[in-house]
């Protein structure tokens, strides 16, 4: 049995097997995407003016945290230390998402 297997695989790989071409990179129609509106420049005077107004209020909130850290002790959070840090992540996070636009 072991001689009839050695034989075909020998067979085979000197007469080779018949493979079908197939292109390596078939040809693809390429698929365009819609075009992306750009704002206009009422909506980039809009956002700029709204990420102005949050850095401002990001400075003033930082500060803020800031001397509420340093007025408490080092055992305890003061109360509203958390909701301070929730909204300047909130003001942090839309004034980068406009200015990725």
């Amino acid at each position: 049995m072991r001689e009839v297997i050695l034989l075909v695989s020998l067979l085979s790989s000197q007469f080779g097997v018949p493979r079908i071409n197939k292109p390596e990179h078939p040809q693809t129609e390429l698929q365009t995407l819609p075009e992306q509106r750009k704002p206009d420049s009422a909506t980039l005077k809009a956002d700029y003016a709204k990420s102005v107004a949050d850095a401002g209020e990001l400075l003033k909130l930082s500060q803020e945290l800031k001397l509420a850290m340093e007025e408490g002790d080092y055992q305890a959070l003061p109360a509203n230390a958390v909701r301070m840090l929730e909204e300047i992540e909130k003001r942090a996070k839309g004034a980068r998402r406009r200015l990725k636009r």
